[in-house]
């Protein structure tokens, strides 16, 4: 599928019921045609949980496979499932983070006894929200990130969106990280790999629908 414009890169594939849509920015022209920074933008949409609310082998493979794309080959992996688990809407990182194995801590013989020699270092946490800590959440992760030195950082969290059509549909990821809170026009300090100093990949899912008014010309 061919961009109408420079600096702007896409393609698009299916895999049994889920669409993939592959976008990247390569210059200073893609960034002022599309607003985001240089980097590489995956969408995968799959139908509605209304018509079908089983997760079939495709779909997960097709996320799994998208996400590999964007990660490094190899090295320590830091997930950071941001959010606040008091509001449903927002506890989407927490709840994702708490389904992910730390492996961090697992190695050599030990590892291999337990079939997980062939699985990267892992280390997973929920850091919770300003209002409940008092600490941004990028200052949080800087701290970790220095003293555990992971190869890549992925950060889960909600999203919001202003389509309807797109919401708990849509898995979204970008290698160029994430502004918390941005949104819902809360936005909290960016946390990317100009923030961290390693490679920043985002993976979120939108749950949270902004209303636009709209305004109707009498006839």
């Amino acid at each position: 599928m061919e961009s109408p414009h420079e600096g702007v890169k896409m393609a698009e594939l299916t895999v049994g019921d889920a669409k993939v849509t592959r976008i990247k920015v390569t210059n200073r022209a893609g960034e002022k045609a599309l607003g985001k920074p240089v980097g590489s933008y995956i969408t995968i949409e799959v139908p509605r949980l209304t018509d079908d609310a089983a997760l079939d082998d495709d779909f997960l493979s097709c996320v799994k496979n998208e996400l590999s794309r964007l990660l490094p080959g190899d090295g320590p992996v830091f997930v950071c499932g941001v959010g606040n688990t008091e509001i449903t809407p927002d506890a989407l990182g927490p709840h994702t983070a708490a389904g992910v194995l730390a492996t961090r801590h697992i190695s050599g013989e030990l590892a291999r006894s337990v079939g997980l020699g062939d699985l990267r270092p892992v280390s997973v946490l929920s850091p919770g929200v300003l209002g409940q800590t008092g600490i941004e959440t990028g200052e949080i992760l800087l701290g970790i990130v220095e003293k555990v030195k992971p190869g890549a950082v992925i950060v889960i969290d909600a999203l919001a969106s202003r389509k309807l059509s797109r919401l708990g549909c849509t898995v979204q990821m970008s290698d160029t990280g994430i502004s918390p809170g941005a949104g819902v026009g809360n936005a909290r300090k960016e946390i990317s790999r100009d923030t961290l100093g390693v490679s920043v990949i985002s993976v979120g899912v939108p749950i949270v629908y902004i209303f636009q008014e709209r305004n109707y010309e009498d006839n």
